[in-house]
């Protein structure tokens, strides 16, 4: 399990042209794979991107253990200047409707919620 661990090594999937952050979560010791960390932002968000500085655009980031389940983790940025505020929620497997092997929009959850500034 992904949020089980103590300590998780952080790699940035590097592109040329990136329009969103990709990120592979290892395991420091064997270097397996444990999780992946995807920035994913409107269309229009994604564009603008490319003339603002990214801090004053709205992101979602969400952590999964694989791509094919739904995230364990969403973190929710709004924009913002000169500060952001940071929403995050956790999917939690036990309230799920859905197996964890379904697409995740196919599963409703009741979700847990907080918020920092």
């Amino acid at each position: 399990m992904l949020l089980d661990r103590r300590t998780i090594f952080v790699k940035e999937r590097v592109a040329v042209f990136k329009i969103r952050d990709t990120y592979d979560l290892l395991d420091p010791e064997s270097g397996a794979t444990v999780g992946i960390v995807k920035e994913e932002t409107t269309g229009w968000a994604r564009w603008l991107r490319l003339l603002l500085k990214k801090s004053y655009l709205p992101s979602r980031v969400n952590v999964y253990e694989r791509e094919d389940i739904p995230p364990v983790i969403t973190l929710r940025k709004r924009p913002g200047f000169p500060h952001t505020t940071v929403a995050g929620r956790t999917w939690d497997r036990s309230r799920a409707s859905c197996s964890p092997g379904e697409a995740g929009s196919a599963c409703t959850t009741r979700r847990g919620s907080r918020s920092a500034r």
